[in-house]
């Protein structure tokens, strides 16, 4: 819910830059993001099929917005979540650092 209420946001200008997992917008909300966008997405994601996430990646891309979007391998929804049994920790390791240099890249760093 967290990544679906940032993209949300996004659509106001309110960001800089924007990295979320497993979060999708429709390509119409999409266009209305213009900072850049960073996706982490799950192989198998059970409350999305990979058509949402795909429109959504084409939805910034018509908008210009620039994107980077991920498909991690072997993974599920929340992979990233130290806290349940769908943990991928080596994917969210590496998912975690492409998260950090995207946020330098576009923010800059103290």
């Amino acid at each position: 819910m967290g990544g679906f209420r940032v993209l949300l946001q996004a659509t106001t200008g309110a960001f800089d830059a924007a990295a979320v997992y497993y979060a999708a917008l429709d390509a119409e909300q999409a266009a209305s993001i213009h900072c850049p966008v960073l996706l982490h997405l799950a192989e198998r994601d059970e409350f999305d099929p990979p058509e949402v996430f795909d429109q959504f990646v084409a939805g910034l891309r018509a908008a210009g917005t620039p994107v980077e979007a991920r498909t991690w391998p072997g993974t599920e929804h929340s992979f990233a979540n130290a806290d349940v049994a769908l943990h991928a920790p080596t994917q969210a390791a590496e998912a975690w650092s492409i998260t950090v240099r995207f946020l330098r890249d576009h923010l800059g760093s103290p």
